[in-house]
């Protein structure tokens, strides 16, 4: 009899525990993602409204690959009179 009362009660516990603290976390965690990717986005389209449409990593600046040479790089080391 005891047996019975012991495996309800552990049914009873995981019950409670996977219905009311895990699967409430589960969702909870979702819908935060799902707030954290659209407030991203919204950013991002706001970003792209005040910088005509580029995007973030459009605006650098190739300085290493420029076609146009001013000068012949030298290193500090080399520089000696």
């Amino acid at each position: 009899m005891a047996r019975y009362i012991f495996y309800t009660l552990v049914a009873f516990l995981l019950y409670k525990l996977i219905f009311d603290f895990i699967i409430p976390i589960f969702i909870t965690t979702k819908k935060m993602k799902q707030q954290f990717n659209q407030a991203r986005q919204q950013m991002e389209e706001q970003y792209k409204q005040q910088n005509g449409d580029h995007a973030p990593h459009e605006n650098k600046v190739n300085t290493h690959g420029s076609s146009s040479k001013i000068g012949e790089y030298i290193d500090f080391e080399e520089i000696r009179k």
